[in-house]
């Protein structure tokens, strides 16, 4: 007689749950196994900025007056607002050589459209919407030939900076032309709070800039497409409408950055004649 031993019962293992306040508690405590060089990384350029601040402060104390800020605040305007435009490119991974062209068909558009002493074109403050228009034509050329044609942005742009600065140099024909448009030189005479009218613009451009890359679908899919374009693609974004409306985007910052550079160009030449 053969005996039937019954399987063993599994015995059943109780997994209790971690109570919420733990996971809360234990947060912290993994924030903290980061090491401090990783925490610090994202704020290195801040950190370097700030380090050479102080270097040319005790170089020279002067620095840090009041005036000689409202100096460096005013020439770092366009700068500004034309590193916000170039931004959205990076992050895609591409690149953009094209702003020098950009820049001069929209400074030249401001120069011969507004009020001056070389034509009897008097458009007031549409100039700027023209500005911006050009620069974001140019901005548009980029993305379509280079999403098109699957040319790289390099070259690109690259071509298209020399077809501005071609643009620009036979409309203007080599001569220099004086903006007397009030409203337009208000931009470099103008003050607020001590500060030129131009320093008020490329904050709220930067404003709109981190209002577009953080709370846009735009602002994430650029992002996405930095991380990986076939896996963006795969994810069901558009790659090639994102890259195009990118490039247009930064045409635009390029646009007001030009807009801004013949303001204050233009101050520049009628205080040169007045001496």
């Amino acid at each position: 007689m053969t005996s039937q031993s019954s399987p063993p019962k599994a015995k059943a293992i109780a997994v209790e749950a971690p109570a919420a306040g733990a996971v809360r508690d234990a947060r912290p405590a993994a924030v903290a196994r980061v090491p401090i060089g990783r925490r610090l990384a994202a704020f290195a350029p801040l950190l370097v900025l700030l380090a050479m601040c102080v270097g040319i402060a005790l170089a020279n104390p002067g620095f840090l007056e009041f005036r000689n800020l409202v100096r460096v605040a005013n020439s770092a305007a366009v700068p500004l607002v034309i590193a916000l435009g170039a931004t959205f490119i990076v992050l895609m991974g591409s690149i953009d050589l094209s702003v020098e062209g950009t820049l001069s068909v929209a400074a030249t558009a401001v120069a011969l459209l507004a009020a001056n002493d070389s034509n009897a074109f008097h458009w007031g403050w549409f100039v700027p919407l023209v500005a911006v228009a050009a620069g974001a034509l140019l901005g548009f050329a980029n993305g379509f030939v280079h999403t098109t044609l699957r040319i790289p942005s390099f070259m690109t742009t690259l071509g298209v900076w020399f077809v501005g600065l071609g643009i620009a140099t036979v409309l203007l024909g080599g001569s220099a032309v004086r903006i007397l448009d009030p409203s337009i030189r208000s931009i470099a005479l103008s003050r607020f709070l001590e500060f030129p009218l131009a320093v008020w613009i490329s904050l709220a451009v930067f404003l709109i800039a981190l209002l577009v890359q953080e709370r846009t679908p735009f602002g994430r899919h650029v992002l996405a497409i930095g991380g990986g374009e076939d896996i963006a693609e795969l994810s069901g974004i558009a790659v090639r409408r994102v890259r195009i409306l990118a490039f247009t985007l930064a045409g635009c910052f390029y646009g007001v950055a030009g807009v801004m550079a013949a303001a204050q160009l233009g101050q520049a030449n009628a205080d040169i004649r007045r001496v």
